[in-house]
């Protein structure tokens, strides 16, 4: 992958001719696109920077990148079952995937979609699957640690690049479920290999298509009964429980023609609960961020929208440790506030966790959105409020400094007012602010 004038392009190297002819006329690279499982690209002059390369692609340029540790569960386990639909597809073809890992996967309108045309290769009977350990360990562990110690557990990917350990994920499943026979075949028994099975040795002999077929089925079977356990969270029912109709709609009709009036391509929608506000946005016209570091909020919204196909793209990750840059030097993957910059920014309901449960001074706070979009929509919760209430019951000291005027105050540090709206049946206030 290269990156020119703010593009992705691909480039097919010689040696990669021969597997790349294959996936575009065996009709392979057709069908996946068409059904949206592959990324479509096109074929361009090979630029002289890159004479000798086979092929110069230009594949389709996505709105917004998010990576494996920023999804839910239930994003990584679609990913992991269109990784194993592609393979199985594959087949048919004479081809197979030599990657089988979530980070050659993105949502584009809510759907997983794989991005790599380059890790397709020929199918040789009666080779082992070379991706297998590497499906194992960056889809399958993630995945059983998030149904079985902690929903979060994918962020363990930003440290687990190569996978998560067999080991680690063994030791978490209960009791009961270790003697299914695909959680033994794939999770189990591997675990206790030295090495944590890392080598395909044990499907090496005779191992036929028909053989591979059944591992591939095998491993669907087990990802596709893998479910997130019921759990009502402090806040994935809010806005169904914790308000009132007045004050959401209300709100709902100040934003909406604050958005109207705006226009604008992009939204941020920070701390975006279940997205009530996000699918505002994008019936708005605008291409949505909805960040929230409530994983169980961000898995419901996924949820909802995909058959909707809206324009959100969900991330579980916090406004106070947002995902940062990581791999070689630092600039394989960007940080999420490289990756996030909007028109405007909404953080709604946000303030108050900002300033009493993350003690961040509010000058702190207008400083990181100024720095996000040119226009903000943010919400004040007072002190007075139950909710802003029970966040003080819950700390050792006052906070005196937290007052509308001193809010005001340091936001206009960095922005100017537009438009200021209380909202009904609550004592919040709505701000529309334009960055100085």
């Amino acid at each position: 992958m290269i990156r020119r004038q703010g593009k992705v392009y691909r480039v097919v190297q010689p040696g990669y001719a021969s597997a790349y002819d294959q996936l575009m006329q065996s009709g392979l690279y057709s069908q996946l696109t068409t059904a949206g499982q592959l990324l479509p690209h096109a074929e361009l002059p090979v630029p002289e920077t890159y004479a000798g390369a086979y092929r110069f692609l230009e594949p389709e340029q996505l709105t917004a990148i998010s990576y494996p540790y920023e999804w839910c569960f239930s994003q990584l386990k679609d990913a992991a079952l269109l990784t194993l639909d592609i393979a199985v597809q594959s087949l048919a073809s004479g081809l197979t995937l030599k990657d089988a890992t979530p980070f050659n996967i993105q949502f584009r309108n809510g759907q997983p979609v794989f991005i790599d045309t380059l890790s397709f290769d020929h199918y040789h009977p009666e080779a082992p699957w070379v991706a297998y350990h590497q499906f194992c360990q960056t889809f399958l562990a993630p995945l059983l640690l998030c149904c079985y110690s902690d929903a979060d557990s994918a962020r363990l990917l930003t440290v687990h690049t190569e996978g998560i350990p067999l080991q680690m994920a063994a030791r978490v499943i209960p009791f009961r479920k270790r003697f299914n026979v695909h959680m033994m075949m794939h999770v189990i028994v591997p675990s206790k290999v030295k090495g944590g099975g890392k080598s395909n040795s044990q499907y090496q002999a005779a191992f036929s298509e028909t053989k591979f077929r059944q591992l591939l089925e095998s491993l669907r079977t087990l990802v596709k009964g893998l479910e997130l356990p019921v759990h009502k969270s402090t806040w994935n029912h809010y806005y169904e429980e914790d308000t009132t109709s007045a004050y959401l709609q209300h709100k709902a009709a100040i934003i909406a023609g604050w958005l109207q009036q705006l226009k604008p391509a992009v939204v941020a929608d920070w701390g975006c609960n279940t997205g009530h506000f996000s699918r505002l946005a994008a019936q708005q016209g605008a291409m949505v961020w909805a960040i929230d570091s409530d994983t169980y909020c961000i898995d419901k919204l996924y949820r909802e929208l995909k058959p909707a196909q809206l324009p959100i793209s969900v991330v579980s990750a916090s406004i106070t440790t947002p995902s940062p840059a990581i791999g070689w030097e630092n600039a394989e993957r960007e940080p999420l506030l490289e990756r996030t910059p909007s028109n405007v920014a909404m953080a709604l309901a946000l303030v108050h966790h900002l300033a009493i449960s993350n003690n961040l001074p509010f000058d702190f706070i207008a400083r990181m959105f100024a720095a996000q979009a040119p226009q903000l929509i943010i919400e004040f919760v007072p002190d007075t409020d139950e909710k802003c209430v029970q966040l003080l019951q819950q700390r050792t000291r006052s906070y005196p400094e937290y007052t509308q005027e001193q809010f005001e105050a340091a936001f206009a540090r960095y922005f100017d007012l537009t438009d200021r709206q209380p909202i009904q049946g609550s004592g919040r206030i709505l701000y529309l602010m334009k960055k100085k």
